[in-house]
C-alpha cells in the first residue's frame, strides 16, 4: 500500500499580472467609452471584405443605420459605395499599410430623397495584429458638407464682389492683413495711383512710398484693428505720378473687409449709388 509522506507544491505570485490585466481592461473600457461619446465618426473594419467590427453613434448617424449592421460587410450595408473612390481608398490602406488623410472627399450616400452628394474629412489608418500583420482599418470621419457648400457660396460672393469693384467708376482696392497687401484693385484706382498693375501683391507703403508720413496709412491700420469703417468727405493724399507729386482730394470710404454680410451689402449699395 502506497503512502504519501510529502507534498510538493509551488506558489506563483500573479498579483502584478492580475493588476496589469485589470488596468488593460480599464483602458479598453475607457477607450470604448470615449469612442462612443466622440462627435467624430469612428469605425473599425476587418479583412478585405471590410466587415464592420464597430461603429460609434456618430458613424451610424452619418450612414443612417443602427447597430444591426455590426458584423456585416460595408458594401452590403452601403451598396452605393461600391464604385466610389472612398472604398478604393479603404482597400488601398488595408493592402499597403499606408495611412490616408484627406479633406473634402465627395461621397454619395443614400438618404430620404435618394443619393445625396456629401463631403467628408477622412482619416484612415491600418490596424496591426500581434504578428504585425494588417488585420483591418480604423476610419475617422467628419461630415463637412455644410462647409463645402458655404465655401462655394463664399467664392461666388467673392466673384460678384470683384466684378462689382471692376465695373465701378469709383476707385476701389482690396488690401489684406495689417501690412495692407494689395490683393486687388480696379482700373479707376490704378489711374488714381498712377503706378500700373505692378502694385498688386505689394504692401501699400511699398507700392506708394510717398504715403509715408501721411495720415492715410494710419487710417487704414485703424480700420483693420478696430473693424470700424472710416468715412471722409475731403480726404487728402499726395501721390507721385510720372515723377511729379500731385494732391488728390476725394470722398474716402474705407471698410474693414472681415465684415458681416449686412455690412458687405451696405458697402455694395454704396458702390452702386
Amino acid at each position: 500500500m502506497n503512502r504519501i509522506y510529502r507534498k510538493l507544491g509551488a506558489i506563483l505570485d500573479i498579483t502584478e499580472l492580475v493588476e496589469a490585466q485589470r488596468q488593460l481592461n480599464m483602458s479598453e473600457e475607457m477607450l470604448r467609452s470615449m469612442t462612443q461619446q466622440s462627435p467624430v465618426a469612428i469605425g473599425l473594419f476587418e479583412t478585405e471584405a471590410l466587415i464592420i467590427k464597430s461603429a460609434n453613434p456618430a458613424m451610424l448617424s452619418i450612414v443612417g443605420k443602427n447597430e444591426m449592421v455590426i458584423g456585416m460587410e460595408l458594401e452590403k450595408v452601403l451598396p452605393e459605395l461600391t464604385e466610389q473612390d472612398i472604398i478604393r481608398v479603404f482597400k488601398q490602406v488595408l493592402k499597403s499599410g499606408q495611412p490616408y488623410d484627406s479633406n473634402d472627399i465627395p461621397v454619395f450616400l443614400r438618404g430620404n430623397t435618394g443619393l445625396e452628394n456629401r463631403y467628408f474629412n477622412v482619416i484612415c489608418t491600418p490596424i496591426h495584429g500581434a504578428d504585425n500583420e494588417i488585420t483591418g482599418i480604423m476610419v475617422m470621419s467628419s461630415d463637412f458638407t455644410w462647409k463645402h457648400h458655404a465655401q462655394i457660396e463664399i467664392k461666388a460672393g467673392e466673384s460678384k464682389f470683384r466684378n462689382l469693384i471692376e465695373q465701378s467708376p469709383v476707385g476701389c482696392s482690396l488690401m489684406v492683413g495689417r501690412e495692407l497687401i494689395i490683393e486687388f484693385t480696379n482700373e479707376a484706382m490704378i489711374k488714381i495711383w498712377g503706378k500700373g498693375h505692378s502694385v498688386v501683391g505689394k504692401k501699400l507703403i511699398e507700392a506708394l512710398p510717398e504715403l509715408m508720413g501721411q495720415p492715410y496709412i494710419q487710417i487704414l491700420e485703424n480700420v483693420y484693428d478696430s473693424g470700424q469703417p472710416y468715412h471722409s468727405q475731403s480726404a487728402r493724399a499726395d501721390l507721385k505720378m510720372s515723377g511729379i507729386m500731385s494732391t488728390f482730394i476725394s470722398i474716402l470710404p474705407i471698410h474693414h473687409f472681415l465684415m458681416l454680410k449686412k455690412k458687405f451689402t451696405e458697402f455694395c449699395k454704396w458702390l452702386l449709388r
